[in-house]
């Protein structure tokens, strides 16, 4: 039985060493440092950042998009996206919608004097 009382306080004494060092690691651990932006403002940091020559690293999942950037004690910026984000270029979409309608218009246009002849 003596050896079921040191067992015992051996087991409190490491359960004791295990709790102060999680406590120590949550105290000292370094606060997070990600700042939620808008997309637009993560891309403009991204080429800010490729003007200045540094390096960072864009990390895309299903709901977010994070970008760490190259410089020294700069935060994370994270920008949240959904099912409706569109990266395509809107300028893109204005000069094809611009043309279809272009077109359609010849067509209506060729139409109407084919009616004539």
């Amino acid at each position: 039985m003596p050896s079921n009382g040191k067992w015992l306080r051996t087991s409190f004494f490491l359960l004791l060493i295990a709790l102060a060092i999680v406590l120590v690691v949550f105290i000292f651990r370094s606060p997070s440092d990600t700042k939620e932006v808008s997309i637009t403002t993560l891309l403009t940091d991204i080429k800010t950042d490729m003007n200045h020559g540094r390096q960072d690293t864009l990390t895309v999942s299903n709901d977010h998009i994070t970008l760490t950037r190259g410089g020294p004690d700069i935060p994370e910026e994270v920008t949240n996206i959904n099912d409706t984000f569109d990266i395509t270029n809107n300028e893109s979409k204005k000069a094809k919608t611009q043309g279809s309608l272009a077109r359609n218009k010849e067509a209506a246009h060729s139409c109407q004097r084919s009616d004539i002849t």
